[in-house]
């Protein structure tokens, strides 16, 4: 009877010592035991997993297959666990096929918005990051930088795209994160100019010059040349009346001449 008991006890320790970490990790906020019907769930569960996975740091294989197994504990999600078990080799793996098993309606519909996906004109570069990560999370087989970058790049705006092309023909070995925070850069830079045009634009294209210089010392010059104009048009109006006053007077003499005569 004790032997029977200490039996099942080992039986027992041992499948407990599979599913719960043996360095005795326990966790404030678990998922709940995935049971392999739905895609939403499932993906909630593989962000929760991943989470607890990066928060204690796990690196060991054995560990986090160990903590992974120990949410899946019932249907389908169980009955798949134990085929694949001994064939993963690493937490990617797992998660790769895990969601071509339980995330396909997901799977497809981010491999969809990853071809379809543009960034918006008012969206910037951080935002349409973002959403890129959202999607490569969800899809199998978007984990080398490689193929991050070039859907990055094909993703953005024309312009900077073009930009963050020259970029990687320089600098072939930046990474995904590094080429985002170039772009980041990049649009700020271009933003900031931006802002200067449509000041400029604002104020009727006139630019300002960055020297000054004094009008004062020329006044003299430009009221003399006013005062030169305001005497030569009396001038000219007087002798304009003179010459009126000659062609009277001489018709006035040839008329008086002409009555002499008679």
């Amino acid at each position: 009877m004790g032997e029977s008991s200490n039996s099942s006890g080992s039986k027992s320790s041992g499948t407990s010592n599979f599913l719960i970490p043996s360095n005795g990790i326990r966790f404030a906020s678990s998922p709940s035991d995935f049971d392999g019907r739905d895609a939403r769930e499932a993906e909630r569960w593989l962000i929760r997993v991943s989470q607890i996975l990066k928060v204690k740091k796990v690196e060991n294989i054995e560990t986090s297959m160990a903590i992974a197994g120990s949410y899946l504990k019932k249907g389908r999600a169980l009955d798949w666990w134990y085929s694949i078990q001994d064939e993963v080799q690493t937490f990617q793996e797992l998660e790769d096929l895990f969601k071509k098993k339980f995330m396909k309606v997901v799977y497809k519909k981010a491999w969809r918005e990853l071809k379809a996906v543009q960034q918006q004109p008012d969206e910037d570069v951080e935002e349409i990051s973002n959403r890129l990560r959202q999607l490569f999370f969800r899809t199998a087989g978007i984990t080398d930088d490689g193929t991050k970058k070039a859907i990055f790049v094909a993703s953005v705006l024309p312009s900077i795209g073009y930009e963050m092309e020259k970029v990687l023909t320089m600098r072939k070995k930046l990474t995904f994160e590094d080429l985002v925070d170039e772009a980041t850069e990049y649009e700020a830079l271009v933003l900031k100019y931006d802002k200067k045009k449509e000041a400029a634009s604002n104020s009727g294209g006139a630019q300002k010059k960055a020297v000054s210089f004094d009008l004062n010392s020329s006044s003299s010059t430009v009221n003399s040349h006013k005062d030169y104009f305001s005497e030569g048009s009396s001038i000219n109006s007087v002798l304009s009346d003179l010459v009126n006053e000659m062609r009277a007077l001489k018709i006035s003499s040839v008329e008086q001449r002409e009555l002499i005569q008679q």
